[in-house]
C-alpha cells in the first residue's frame, strides 16, 4: 500500500459487539507514519480482511488536541505493574473495551462518549478501586482521538 510502519505491537483486545457478544481476540497495534485517516481506516480494513482470522472489527485512529471537532473518543493508557491482577480487574470492574500490551504493560481503553457517561465513568472508578485493593501500581495518560471503527460493513 505504499506505507510507512513505525512499529506493530502484538496485542490482546477485548470488545463488546453490536449484537451484544463479549470478545477478546488476539490483535495488533500498528503505528503509520501518516496523520491521514482516511489511509489508516484503508490499512485497517485490508488487516482486517486478510488477518490469519479475519478480524470481526478494526479500528482506525489518529491522536487529535483535546476538544477538536472531530475527536471521537479518549483514549485511557494505563500503564500497570502486575497485568495479571489488572486483566482481573477490567472484568471485575466490568470493562469490556481494552487492549492489552504485553510489551509495555499497558492496557488502553476507548470512552467513546467522551466523559459523559456516569456509567462508564462508575466503571472506570471502580476498576481504579480494584487495582488500588490489588496493589498495582499504575500511571495513566489520557489522549483525544478521531477514531472509525471498521467493521464488515465498513470494510466493503
Amino acid at each position: 500500500m505504499g506505507l510507512e510502519i513505525d512499529s506493530i505491537d502484538n496485542t490482546i483486545g477485548g470488545f463488546e459487539n453490536k449484537d451484544g457478544n463479549r470478545i477478546t481476540e488476539i490483535s495488533n497495534r500498528v503505528k503509520l507514519r501518516t496523520n491521514d485517516l482516511d489511509v489508516a481506516e484503508r490499512y485497517a480494513a485490508v488487516a482486517g480482511a486478510l488477518a490469519h482470522e479475519v478480524q470481526e472489527a478494526t479500528i482506525a485512529a489518529r491522536y487529535v488536541k483535546h476538544g477538536d471537532k472531530n475527536q471521537s473518543a479518549i483514549e485511557a493508557e494505563i500503564k500497570v505493574s502486575d497485568l495479571k491482577s489488572t486483566v482481573k480487574a477490567l472484568k471485575e470492574a466490568g470493562i469490556n473495551d481494552f487492549e492489552i500490551n504485553e510489551n509495555d504493560n499497558s492496557v488502553k481503553i476507548l470512552d467513546f462518549d467522551n466523559g459523559k457517561n456516569e456509567d462508564f465513568n462508575n466503571k472506570m472508578l471502580s476498576f481504579a478501586d480494584l487495582l488500588d485493593k490489588n496493589n498495582v501500581k499504575y500511571e495513566t495518560e489520557h489522549h483525544a482521538i478521531e477514531s472509525r471503527y471498521v467493521d464488515p460493513e465498513r470494510r466493503s
